[in-house]
């Protein structure tokens, strides 16, 4: 799998950035996102970086972009098809559990957003599950576009590396 991608990655650079995107998205998108790791993202961006095929700032604007749309995408998938979600057969078998979710996003709702954002199990779901609560839009895109910035400027940092960023903020 990984010589696949450093080869896809070497071959297509002018595409390249695009699989940062695609993963990024894929990460955090509904569903999808519990089976794709962050690890993939990191091993990506960190080749494009070392391999001097793309710069940071393009990496990790790519990476934003791609988490912030697919968090969109399930804020809205969690509005429209939220009702018919919760009263499906599946939803109907975890009653406890969606009930254990809905407290959590009501006690810690702004903090949910930032955290949701950066725990890779739960990535994914999260904007899906404030989609079906009663949390305004403007408010969740403004934490949203903060959670995904605090997690792209994550990205670019263990690109970069511990001992990079010790240097940088030492002079």
């Amino acid at each position: 799998m990984i010589d696949w991608l450093v080869g896809a990655l070497e071959r297509q650079q002018e595409y390249a950035v695009w699989f940062v995107f695609l993963v990024a998205f894929a990460e955090a998108c509904p569903g999808l996102g519990l089976f794709v790791s962050g690890a993939v993202l990191l091993s990506i961006a960190s080749f494009l970086y070392m391999g001097q095929i793309e710069s940071l700032p393009v990496i990790m604007l790519t990476a934003f972009t791609g988490a912030f749309l697919s968090d969109q995408l399930g804020f809205f998938t969690g509005r429209l098809l939220g009702p018919k979600l919760r009263t499906s057969k599946f939803m109907l078998k975890r009653q406890a559990i969606l009930i254990k979710a809905d407290a959590v996003l009501y006690r810690y709702g702004d903090f949910a957003v930032v955290i949701g954002r950066l725990l890779t199990m739960v990535r994914s779901i999260i904007p899906l599950l404030l989609g079906m609560t009663e949390m305004p839009l403007k408010r969740y895109l403004l934490l949203d576009f903060t959670a995904c910035l605090i997690w792209s400027l994550g990205l670019v940092g263990l690109v970069l590396g511990l001992d990079t960023i010790i240097e940088i903020l030492a002079i």
